[in-house]
């Protein structure tokens, strides 16, 4: 693009206060102020005889940094001679070219409503157009480079069965509508590619349908991107140091994909946006991780690692709640009791298997929200009754209530939130100070995580 300068209204003018040569560089006129400021352009004499010079700053009514010449030819000016910021024919031209530049890039966008390009590694041949299945392409990198940078159409990418030994990269592309990457049907096993980069791609992309073999690379790496659809993907080459898909400040939804023997099978990275459904896989370091401000929201499986979960640095993963509802059967609490056990005999619901026995082992860390009823039948009103949580055989909280009298029930509640740490053990005991026995029902409890930042 060529440099384009303000023009200045009715082009005010002003004159040479002082004789000039054709070389002079500094220039002192009356009155700069009817000038561009800073950075400018100005015209010296007017009609056949003048002269257009550029100029980089003005100091007390000089300008300064003077190209002499820039249009018309460096003269000698005498002083009272006119200056002026005039349109002059750099103007035009500048504007000619900038306009003509920008015509040649908008001719470079697709306007048609879809694209689809065939990839046969077994039978295919660059020299193909790729529009057909007998025509394809032999590489998905000569599939990519016909795609233009800026498009309004969907562009597809379909591979034929065969192994296609490249490590993919579609970077720096500006779309309307989605860009698929995918096998031509559900078999993964038919489509074998050594690894997937997108980076700064802008609006939806898709990646179905294919195995990544890649054990030196990520698997699939998302960099700046955004509404990104991963499915049905099988990434199997082992490596400890690479993750299976990775992502710097994207966005993806990741749904039935099995990812195993990797570094981390899925890591959030840097502000990104994950929603995992469905997806399976073993033998990785981790299986999940949320970092920098990342998060990850969960619905069903993920892939499983010697650690499961990581969200270190402001991470957040969220979904597959760990929630455990118990309720016991009537009981007697004796009197004077010293603190009982609420015996545990109906399993409401336990969505990590959490319960053991009378008591509930944590098996993710996170705060956890703690409900808890108690119902006690005729606690006179000169009575307590204390209902405890406790953690590893140590109180935790407590709430403590008087009773309502006899033939009333009392109702003693707890709702309160805790940090809890994998490998926590919770039991829940009720104490009553009458000295007579009273009978208690419909007790029950309540364990939900609610997040994961001990912050």
């Amino acid at each position: 693009m060529e440099k384009m300068y303000p023009p200045v209204v009715n082009s005010p003018r002003t004159e040479l206060s002082e004789l000039i040569t054709s070389t002079q560089t500094e220039i002192k006129v009356t009155n700069a102020a009817v000038l561009l400021q800073g950075e400018g352009i100005a015209v010296i004499g007017n009609g056949d005889v003048a002269e257009t010079i550029t100029y980089t700053n003005i100091e007390d009514n000089t300008l300064k940094g003077c190209v002499r010449g820039f249009e018309g030819v460096a003269r000698a000016w005498a002083s009272g001679a006119v200056v002026a910021r005039n349109f002059t024919a750099s103007d035009l031209r500048a504007a000619q070219h900038n306009i003509e530049d920008l015509d040649d890039k908008l001719r470079g966008m697709e306007l048609t409503d879809a694209y689809v390009y065939y990839v046969d590694a077994v039978n295919g041949s660059d020299s193909n157009d790729g529009l057909t299945k007998a025509k394809a392409f032999k590489t998905i990198a000569k599939a990519v480079s016909v795609m233009k940078p800026i498009s309004l159409s969907r562009f597809s990418i379909v591979l034929l069965p065969g192994t296609y030994d490249e490590d993919v990269e579609i970077k720096h592309k500006l779309r309307a509508q989605t860009l698929e990457l995918k096998g031509e049907t559900e078999d993964t096993s038919l489509y074998k590619v050594r690894s997937v980069t997108l980076d700064n791609f802008t609006n939806r992309a898709g990646i179905y349908n294919l195995t990544i073999t890649t054990t030196e690379k990520v698997g699939i790496s998302l960099v700046y991107c955004n509404r990104t659809l991963i499915e049905n993907v099988v990434i199997e080459g082992v490596s400890t140091s690479q993750h299976g898909i990775s992502s710097y400040d994207a966005n993806a939804r990741i749904v039935n994909c099995k990812i195993s023997n990797r570094n981390i099978g899925i890591a959030a990275d840097a502000r990104s946006w994950f929603y995992i459904e469905n997806c399976t896989g073993s033998g990785n370091v981790t299986g999940i991780q949320s970092q920098l401000g990342s998060i990850i929201v969960v619905a069903g499986t993920v892939p499983k690692g010697a650690t499961d979960e990581k969200s270190p640095l402001s991470g957040q993963i969220f979904g597959n709640t760990p929630f455990v509802y118990l309720r016991s059967g009537g009981y007697t609490l004796p009197a004077n009791s010293t603190p009982t056990d609420v015996p545990v005999t109906t399993v409401m619901e336990d969505s990590y298997s959490m319960r053991d026995g009378n008591t509930v082992v944590i098996n993710k860390s996170g705060w956890y929200h703690i409900n808890s009823l108690v119902t006690i039948e005729s606690l006179p009103n000169t009575k307590i009754a204390d209902l405890t949580v406790q953690k590893n055989g140590a109180n935790l909280t407590s709430r403590q209530g008087v009773g309502l009298g006899t033939g009333l029930v009392t109702f003693l509640t707890l709702d309160d939130q805790q940090y809890l740490v994998a490998g926590d053990v919770i039991s829940f005991k009720v104490f009553q100070s009458d000295s007579v026995d009273h009978n208690v029902y419909n007790t029950q409890m309540r364990l939900t995580c609610i997040g994961q930042r001990r912050t």
